[in-house]
């Protein structure tokens, strides 16, 4: 079965918000090679200190800002020479914003046409100035100073809100209560009146909440506590921005917090229609997030380039980590482990990168191992038997599991591909025939053999004829969603609660 996180993750993948950056492209920077970057609707970049994570998020902010002409530009983005375009679209229609400096000429803007998704950098230094200068006395909002004029509207929270807020803070709150504040700065304006509008009216929130038999509001949170409100106010608000960057979003928050602050950010980023483009070096953050949104900057010869990941140890990969090894999985025999591998390698590639699977010499063997490991911590642990042992063993603790299937390993491949061999020939590059020949001579072998045998025969690796042959086998709808609640039951017993 399919967590709610993953349908969350999934439909981020393919999501296209209405009011979005879709690349920007950079061309002539001593900092980044000549490249186009690709944003998603949720988009996290990570990489080494000084590869220009900080850079591309101000670039963003700045290059979305809304001018008139040459005369009414922002102000200057960078200082080194370099032309970035940016790729927009605002309710269907498609933006293009382009700017360009020089030492000589400094930046100059092509003159804009239409308006372009407002972005916005998340910090916390703002944040703490702003926020904890206003309070909640009985029932009234107000500024400490009453310089202000303001208006202020309390926000509708859900279970999942609070749910959410729970899981990341893990403070235990018995009451929430949080007010939208818009304030405006009393500018003269010849009218004499105050106004709405840009450079006038601004946002911010006001939080009050029950923990430990107190009260306490933003000037008694923690800098976490208070940075953790903010993140998710950002995305709540009745006039979020359309694209929220945020710049280390686990400023200050403890390990266990930064994986469900992220799965947070992801769920209201998708129910609020924002686009979120975020900058981390936080293990536990990428560990939580899909590869296909996460951005690598890598260092090269041509400059930093910005890196899409298929899978989750290629992120550790190019910023030059060996994943932490967090679970270890016994099967039954070597047939076993290749079927597992090339499963996960399909459905669940990171846990590949940071599980081992080892063949124990039994199901006997491969349990017994399991409850004498039953208690250590710091490594998850599972035996992972054969479909056609199912039922045979169980562990009250749940770490006893069976290959999704009604029979061995190789007979569940060997049975899907029957009808599928123009597809399996077609995918290793082999005739029908040829296939089909050595599927009849493997009949007449012991099962362990059949897998090495036809691999050896066809010319075909080993793991490269099984993960094709998988194919076949999850084209099957049931075998799909068996897999499926496999694989999340594995990663609950591995890795715990996601």
């Amino acid at each position: 079965m399919i967590s709610d996180e993953q349908k969350v993750w999934r439909r981020l993948a393919d999501a296209k918000v209405s009011r979005r950056i879709d690349s920007l492209t950079v061309t002539g920077s001593p900092i980044f090679a000549d490249q186009e970057i690709e944003f998603g609707a949720f988009t996290v970049l990570c990489g080494m200190h000084g590869t220009g994570k900080s850079f591309l998020l101000r670039l963003l902010e700045q290059m979305t800002c809304n001018y008139r002409s040459s005369d009414d530009s922002p102000p200057v983005v960078t200082e080194q020479p370099g032309r970035f375009v940016i790729r927009a679209t605002s309710d269907g229609v498609a933006i293009v914003r382009t700017a360009s400096f020089t030492e000589e000429f400094g930046t100059r803007w092509d003159p804009q046409v239409g308006i372009a998704p407002f972005a916005h950098i998340l910090r916390p230094e703002s944040m703490l100035r702003m926020q904890n200068t206003w309070i909640r006395s009985g029932d009234v909002i107000r500024h400490r100073e009453d310089i202000y004029a303001f208006e202020s509207v309390e926000m509708k929270e859900t279970t999942r809100d609070r749910e959410g807020l729970d899981r990341i803070l893990g403070l235990g709150y018995t009451d929430r209560r949080m007010w939208d504040v818009t304030w405006y700065d009393r500018l003269p304006i010849p009218s004499g009146e105050l106004r709405s509008g840009p450079g006038y009216a601004e946002h911010t929130f006001v939080v009050e909440a029950s923990r430990g038999g107190r009260t306490v509001q933003n000037k008694t949170m923690s800098y976490a506590e208070l940075w953790v409100h903010n993140c998710l106010w950002a995305f709540r608000s009745p006039c979020p921005d359309d694209v929220l960057l945020i710049d280390e979003p686990e400023r200050g928050l403890a390990a266990r917090g930064q994986g469900p602050l992220v799965a947070e950010l992801a769920r209201l980023a998708l129910a609020h229609d924002v686009q979120a483009v975020l900058a981390t070096n936080s293990r536990d953050i990428l560990a939580r997030v899909p590869p296909q949104l996460i951005r690598v900057l890598t260092p090269t010869a041509s400059g930093v380039r910005v890196v899409k990941p298929e899978r989750d140890d290629q992120v550790a990969l190019y910023r030059n980590e060996r994943p932490e090894l967090r679970g270890l999985v016994f099967v039954e025999d070597d047939e076993a482990a290749g079927f597992l591998h090339a499963l996960l390698a399909v459905l669940a590639p990171g846990l590949i990168a940071t599980s081992e699977i080892v063949a124990a010499g039994g199901a006997t063997a491969a349990a017994r191992i399991v409850r004498d490991l039953s208690k250590i911590r710091r490594v998850g642990t599972a035996a992972v038997l054969d479909a056609d042992q199912r039922g045979e063993m169980t562990s009250p603790d749940g770490r006893i599991l069976y290959l999704p299937g009604s029979a061995g390993p190789e007979s569940e491949l060997l049975s899907a591909c029957v009808d599928r061999v123009d597809e399996l020939s077609t995918s290793i590059g082999k005739s029908r025939v040829e296939v089909e020949m050595v599927f009849d001579q493997i009949r007449f072998l012991p099962h362990n053999k059949w897998i090495p045998f036809a691999a050896d025969s066809l010319a075909v690796p080993q793991d490269v004829l099984r993960r094709a042959m998988l194919r076949g086998w999850l084209a099957d709808p049931v075998r799909r969603a068996a897999a499926d609640d496999f694989v999340v039951r594995l990663h609950t017993v591995l890795l715990g609660e996601r």
